[in-house]
């Protein structure tokens, strides 16, 4: 068992907001494998103004930062991943705010060259709010990368379903068709770890458990059918070259489902969060 004093784990719970949310202090597999994916993206962000569209604890957004991005400008819901954003990742460039994804407002048209957004998309009601709002404070010839669960077969899908904070439970294929209609050309990763020959993955492992990093991880890219096929971790989408405006669908069109994919209205009272079977991890330190 890890040693955590009580002044820790007090930081971690209100950080994680009871284990809902990915902390870099408990740095563990689910942990790197969540920063694998800011890793993804640090190529495509070098030199670049990003906007992370729900950092949870910001962890990525100051991975980003340090690996060549020219600013990071992260914002989350949650006030309290906000005010520990800010209390532990300090950098030139690196900012925080708390935002709204489904209400995106104070950011100037044309001022980013990527919108980078992780495990937060299937929580926002009428996502393609979003969409719109990323197009548009991206430059002409920005990018959008995108992570979100992989729907891809009756178990995963039921799982989404069963999660009630998830609020778009949605095929690879009906994100690829939504982003379709704001970008001319969307590409679709699998994640897949690396070493499953010589470590099995253990996302609630203890810290001192773990034997990986945010390298042991890969990203292919393939179809809605390849991703079936050998499996995926998350599924990853490149959005590039945004439609002319005059392309857009009109404000207010509501979303065209192209399968059995859905979307639903958030629990009463509720906020965006992650998904509950990351809130184990939280659980064993508690112990």
């Amino acid at each position: 068992m890890p040693n955590f004093t009580e002044k820790q784990v007090k930081e971690i719970n209100e950080a994680s907001n009871d284990g809902e949310r990915v902390v870099s202090l408990y740095q563990n597999d689910c942990y790197y494998a969540h920063l694998s994916i800011y890793r993804f993206a640090v190529k495509m962000a070098n030199g670049k103004k990003v906007f992370d569209a729900g950092c949870g604890t910001g962890y990525g957004s100051h991975y980003l930062k340090k690996n060549g991005a020219k600013s990071v400008f992260g914002v989350d819901f949650g006030a309290d991943a906000v005010s520990f954003c800010r209390r532990h990742f300090k950098a030139w460039g690196l900012k925080f705010r708390r935002m709204d994804l489904a209400h995106v407002t104070g950011l100037e048209e044309n001022s980013f060259d990527m919108v980078f957004t992780s495990n937060a998309l299937e929580h926002v009601p009428n996502v393609e709010n979003f969409f719109r709002s990323a197009h548009s404070v991206l430059k002409p010839v920005g990018t959008m990368v995108v992570a979100v669960p992989p729907l891809i077969n009756e178990k995963t899908r039921q799982a989404d379903l069963d999660n009630r904070f998830h609020l778009n439970n949605w095929s690879p294929e009906q994100w690829m068709h939504t982003m379709g209609k704001y970008f001319s050309e969307v590409t679709l990763y699998c994640h897949k770890f690396t070493r499953g020959d010589e470590i099995k993955l253990d996302f609630i492992n203890f810290p001192d458990q773990c034997k990986i990093t945010e390298h042991d991880f890969e990203f292919i890219e393939a179809t809605p059918a390849k991703m079936r096929e050998i499996g995926t971790l998350t599924a990853m989408m490149v959005a590039r070259n945004p439609r002319n405006q005059d392309e857009l669908p009109p404000l207010g069109t509501p979303t065209d489902f192209i399968d059995e994919s859905s979307s639903r209205e958030p629990p009463e009272g509720s906020a965006p969060t992650e998904a509950p079977e990351e809130r184990s991890w939280w659980k064993r330190i508690m112990r």
